[in-house]
């Protein structure tokens, strides 16, 4: 597995959301690792801290993102306990998934990694004060320069 470099995060670019409400991430352990897969929703910020204990080392992620307040709550969790985060051969991180990933210490990545600004459901709108907290937690935890990339405007 290769240790990520460097990454351009696309901040001004935007997703279209599922009209269907996402079902919420599943956690579950292997040996001293938690796999996280799935959306992340209200509510598994604390579902992680109760699975999560002194044998994790390894956080997994397969996600297509989520609620961005929870994944910050979780990737300070996965801070303060010291955890290595990597994302696996042909799984995907994306959107909020990316705040997960960066906290971690090491991060590797060999499968896809993308992030984009967050928006408000139903909207192609970036979020203003949304990218502000992104970026302001992205270098809270040290992001490397390539995922705070910002674009410019014309």
């Amino acid at each position: 597995m290769k240790t990520l470099t460097s990454l351009t995060a696309l901040f001004g670019s935007s997703v279209l959301l599922a009209a269907t409400p996402a079902t919420a991430a599943t956690i579950t352990r292997s040996g001293d690792r938690l796999v996280l897969t799935g959306t992340i929703q209200l509510g598994d910020d604390t579902v992680f801290a109760a699975a999560v204990d002194d044998d994790v080392t390894t956080v997994v992620f397969g996600s297509g993102g989520g609620r961005v307040n929870e994944a910050m709550a979780i990737g300070r969790s996965i801070r303060r306990r010291h955890l290595e985060t990597t994302i696996p051969a042909n799984a995907v991180c994306q959107s909020a998934c990316a705040l997960l990933w960066v906290a971690g210490r090491p991060r590797t990545v060999a499968g896809q990694l993308a992030v984009h600004c967050p928006i408000t459901p139903g909207t192609w709108q970036c979020q203003a004060d949304g990218r502000a907290r992104m970026i302001a937690y992205l270098k809270e935890m040290d992001a490397p320069a390539g995922v705070v990339a910002t674009p410019r405007l014309t």
